[in-house]
């Protein structure tokens, strides 16, 4: 991710919450964070999976279901967090508060 006229994440916010703090002004529609696509986990992503993409495109009860991704985002992490360690996502998952 590139992110030059932000500080992120950052606990000098008010409340000393985790946040972020401008460095430079930031002009209106300018981009303030640039996130590569395969960094994101999203539906499209889910789909893509080597291992398991093949389960969204093909089962018949995602397809009843396709509207926004939802599902597909959620199988997608549920099965990336049985990986444990193995998983490419391990990192971000680890980060998650537990249910």
């Amino acid at each position: 991710a590139v992110f030059p006229k932000i500080q992120w994440p950052a606990r000098t916010t008010v409340a000393n919450v985790r946040g972020t703090v401008a460095l430079d002004d930031i002009a209106g529609g300018e981009k303030m964070l640039c996130i590569p696509s395969k960094l994101i986990m999203s539906p499209v992503t889910a789909r893509n999976a080597k291992d398991i993409g093949h389960v969204f495109c093909s089962s018949e009860s995602f397809k009843k279901f396709r509207s926004d991704g939802t599902y597909e985002t959620v199988v997608f992490l549920m099965h990336e967090k049985l990986l444990g360690e193995r998983s490419f996502w391990y990192p971000y998952i680890a980060t998650l508060p537990e249910p």
